[in-house]
């Protein structure tokens, strides 16, 4: 954001009209800087959701990798920590075409 020089601001407090453009100008360069926020903000969503299908993915093959090997679903979620319940790896190795070994 631009604020205005301060001979600008000392000339607006002489005058009303100046200083309602300062104002005004202020607040256009205020929302321009928010609407590049704004447009920054959606790239890094937009990257982070990429990010997030890409490792979700990834560990969807794992988990269905440890399932084919004949590792126990108990075995498994152990592993991951709390990230999935056992009716999502469940879900993750039937639809890969497998039944969990409870």
């Amino acid at each position: 954001m631009t604020t205005r020089k301060p001979q600008e601001t000392a000339s607006a407090a002489a005058d009303p009209l100046a200083a309602a453009a300062a104002a005004f100008a202020n607040s256009r360069d205020a929302e321009k800087a928010a609407i590049r926020a704004m447009e920054d903000a959606k790239r890094s969503r937009q990257a982070a959701a990429e990010h997030l299908k890409a490792a979700r993915n990834t560990l969807a093959e794992q988990i269905v990798a440890e399932a084919k090997a004949g590792i126990r679903q108990k075995t498994i979620l152990e592993r991951l920590n709390g990230v999935y319940t056992r009716e999502s790896v469940r879900r993750i190795c039937r639809e890969a075409g497998i039944e969990p070994a409870e």
